[in-house]
């Protein structure tokens, strides 16, 4: 029997924090106080320290002394350097995965396009970004090796900014729109069976210019 794990409270919290900051609730430089979290979540100061402590270690935040945790800028350098360790890691997971993906893994990562084509068309981009989570987990989940998906979404944490909010709504869904052709292409090299293909692919789709001028704060 699987055991259902629950979230503490200080991990809800830098989720809801993690939240605010992907659909553009706070920006870069904001103060997250902690008598704003207190007012929101209706929980006591100690879950809302240890996690506002644990987004400042992770590089979310950034601890000023008495001043306050602020919504901190993530370098340039740094953000391409992670999206590096994520496309050769995803790149691996896929070429590792590629002997078992099935006729009915095929038809969830199908799936999981057409979901986010729904998305984008319905503007509901919080949505867009867990069908697209489902359908990389799709493949990494059949790599054999349960710390490259830890290891991509310990990564993912440091550019917690990059996220789908764009006030320039025509933009944001030309954007998306690209992205999810590159999950076809994706989809087409597993298709065809051809291992190098989908390894490149995946690769690519991390370093996409397209995609970095999106994330640009």
């Amino acid at each position: 029997v699987k055991i259902m794990s629950v979230k503490s409270l200080s991990d809800q919290v830098y989720e809801f924090v993690v939240k605010l900051i992907q659909n553009g609730e706070v920006y870069v430089g904001d103060k997250i106080s902690e008598g704003f979290l207190v007012e929101k979540m209706g929980i006591s100061r100690t879950p809302i320290r240890e996690a506002l402590i644990q987004l400042s270690a992770d590089d979310i935040l950034e601890n000023v002394p008495r001043k306050g945790f602020f919504v901190k800028r993530v370098d340039e350098k740094k953000k391409n350097d992670i999206y590096s360790l994520i496309g050769m890691l995803d790149s691996y997971a896929i070429g590792k995965a590629m002997p078992k993906m099935t006729d009915e893994v095929i038809n969830e990562l199908e799936n999981a396009i057409k979901k986010m084509d729904m998305a984008i068309s319905l503007q509901v981009y919080e949505q867009y970004y867990e069908y697209q989570e489902m359908f990389h987990e799709l493949y990494r989940n059949r790599c054999g090796n349960d710390a490259v998906g830890d290891t991509i979404k310990y990564l993912e944490k440091k550019i917690i900014r990059v996220t789908y909010f764009d006030p320039d709504i025509e933009n944001l869904y030309s954007m998306l729109s690209q992205m999810n052709d590159e999950h076809r292409h994706i989809l087409e090299a597993i298709k065809s069976g051809d291992v190098e293909e989908s390894k490149k692919r995946v690769y690519e789709h991390w370093h996409d210019d397209a995609r970095d001028s999106l994330f640009e704060e």
